[in-house]
């Protein structure tokens, strides 16, 4: 009974180590060194495919966009190493900025009404909640939930402009980035009610629950799909024309 119960006990402290292992590759931090390393390679890419290649109005904003997610993960991912206000604020806002500029690069794109001011009030509200939630009144839940709301907001708002426009400049619909950016959008509202229903109150971000480390991991994976699915959306307009 002994020998058993040792075996068993065995047994548990593995499985603990294991779990402590597969927790250890969805660190956060490391998620998001990672990601910035990826999205150096996507922005060589864009860059490669804007200069060899034909494009149309709104590539380039895609371009800086794709600098900006790098610039952004990296500063992310030094916090604790570099001040708050670069690894915080400037990090999650040039995301927003990130993320603004492809919606805007889209609305070139389709020849759509360009609302420039739209996403500049997007990015100051960004720096703006931030800043509040940062050295006002700290509060990391409320700072989750502010960057999920404009993040789903963008992309939805995205998807829209695919779906409405795009069969009209290329005689196909590119149903691959609207599927991206809606469920991208349907994420950060589910990362909303996470956070308000079932997150506890954050001492630090890089302690939040397995699910945040899935939520890097997520937009980790919609930017490969968002920057592979405009260089396809450009392609299909040119092989229309």
């Amino acid at each position: 009974r002994y020998v058993k119960q040792s075996e068993n006990g065995k047994k548990c402290g593995n499985q603990f180590q294991e779990n402590i292992i597969l927790l250890s590759f969805l660190d956060i931090k490391t998620l998001l060194f990672v990601t910035s390393i990826i999205s150096l390679v996507l922005c060589v890419c864009m860059l490669y495919v804007y200069q060899t290649r034909k494009t149309y109005h709104g590539f380039k904003h895609w371009t800086i966009a794709s600098i900006l997610y790098c610039l952004a993960f990296f500063l992310m991912s030094l916090r604790n190493v570099v001040p708050d206000f670069i690894s915080i604020i400037v990090g999650n806002t040039l995301i927003i900025a990130g993320n603004g500029y492809v919606a805007y690069g889209i609305e070139i794109f389709t020849k759509n009404r360009r609302r420039l001011w739209f996403f500049v009030s997007l990015t100051l509200l960004t720096i703006l909640l931030f800043s509040i939630y940062t050295y006002i009144i700290p509060n990391i839940n409320f700072r989750i939930i502010a960057i999920s709301f404009i993040i789903a907001i963008i992309y939805f708002y995205s998807a829209y402009l695919i779906h409405a426009n795009v069969n009209n400049l290329t005689g196909s619909n590119n149903l691959f980035l609207v599927i991206t950016f809606a469920s991208q959008a349907l994420w950060n509202v589910l990362r909303i009610v996470q956070t308000i229903t079932m997150e506890r109150s954050l001492e630090c971000f890089f302690d939040a629950s397995l699910f945040h480390a899935m939520t890097v991991a997520v937009f980790f994976c919609g930017n490969i799909f968002i920057i592979i699915g405009l260089i396809i959306l450009n392609s299909q307009r040119v092989e229309y024309d």
